[in-house]
């Protein structure tokens, strides 16, 4: 694949996730250059020209792929072509248009068999590469402290090769006794009788199963328990079940007795966090610190929106966070992204085991601390 230089200023990292797939599409490898590298390489392709003009040998300067945003607008520029859009209309087919309007088509052209490209992926943390296919792009650098796997880890540590896999479907969330649990069904493996869930699983949190109506139950399926509506976002602490559902209900609820030990309505919840082992409460209109005391009695204690949290700021790409918030996963138009990196288009499996996070998506497994 030839190499492609591509400078981004002021695009935020999902965008430049996109970009590079699409010029990767078209069969060059995107390499992305800093601020520093621009400098650096007009200071050595000036240089290059004197010495071709002494020598008359033919010196070609790289070829640099621009892209910026700036007053709203979305600009690509490569060999004096420009292309502009307005931010309401960044979407996939637009940015595709975009990128084959400003380069040539490479002889190495990859078409619609983007998603066979193989794939490093380079984890700087524990500096190690993987290589996997399923991105569409030739190199990617994970951010922040998150790993990945190149197959489908259930519950259990089991793992499913992704090209022995023909539907995601068929991926369970993991073997817990006699049972096998998947989203909509239970498969008794000594009965082999299957029972099918009324509402689908969102979330096995260590030994408890999270419905998408709203119920509870633990993975002996042994009982079940009507804890809420359904959930929009939830943290289980030591036992403890803190949930707020679509009707602005926040409770939280003793897993262990399956007594709901406190419940309030709540306008403008947004999500949840842990700091320093106390649940924080987000609304619009501040946050609420979640209070236990010695004899278990909650309470809830407001605490006021310091004033560099109201700047506003508006993103190039409209995003919406992925529920447990805690994942710090947020999905836009071109899939599910945390800190800038891309995890995939589709969420086969949320489940927490211990410390960790295991979010299961198509290109493979994502495994990140709670703490994180």
């Amino acid at each position: 694949m030839p190499l492609l230089h591509i400078f981004f200023d002021n695009v935020p990292e999902e965008l430049q996730f996109v970009i590079n797939k699409n010029v990767a599409k078209l069969g060059y490898f995107p390499s992305n250059l800093s601020a520093e590298d621009i400098a650096k390489q007009t200071t050595e392709n000036a240089t290059s020209s004197a010495i071709s003009g002494i020598s008359d040998a033919p010196v070609g300067p790289s070829t640099v792929l621009r892209v910026f945003f700036s007053e709203g607008c979305l600009t690509l520029s490569c060999n004096g072509k420009d292309y502009s859009i307005v931010s309401r209309d960044i979407n996939t087919e637009n940015i595709e248009r975009m990128v084959q309007n400003v380069l040539e088509t490479s002889t190495n052209t990859l078409n619609e068999r983007t998603h066979t490209l193989r794939t490093l992926v380079f984890s700087p943390p524990t500096n190690t590469l993987i290589t996997s296919t399923g991105f569409g792009v030739p190199l990617l650098i994970l951010n922040g402290n998150i790993e990945f796997m190149n197959a489908y880890m259930t519950f259990d540590g089991n793992l499913y090769e992704k090209d022995a896999i023909i539907e995601l479907s068929k991926v369970p969330f993991g073997t817990f006794g006699n049972y096998v649990i998947t989203n909509y069904e239970v498969i008794n493996m000594v009965t082999k009788k299957i029972v099918y869930n009324a509402s689908p699983i969102i979330c096995i949190w260590d030994k408890y199963v999270l419905y998408a109506d709203g119920n509870l139950s633990d993975t002996t399926l042994t009982w079940k328990f009507k804890a809420a509506s359904a959930p929009i976002d939830y943290i289980i602490d030591s036992d403890r079940l803190y949930l707020v559902d679509v009707t602005n209900g926040f409770y939280v609820i003793n897993l262990k007795t399956r007594r709901v030990l406190y419940s309030e309505q709540l306008e403008g919840i947004t999500s949840f966090s842990t700091q320093q082992g106390q649940i924080i409460i987000q609304t619009t209109s501040g946050n609420y610190k979640v209070n236990i005391d010695s004899a278990q009695r909650i309470s809830l204690e407001k605490q006021e929106i310091k004033a560099e949290v109201l700047i506003n700021h508006t993103s190039i790409i409209d995003s919406v966070v992925l529920y447990p918030s805690i994942t710090k996963v947020e999905r836009n138009a071109f899939g599910f992204f945390r800190s800038g990196t891309f995890l995939g288009e589709r969420i086969v499996h949320l489940f927490v085991r211990g410390s960790k996070m295991y979010v299961i998506t198509e290109v493979g497994t994502w495994i990140m601390g709670l703490s994180d």
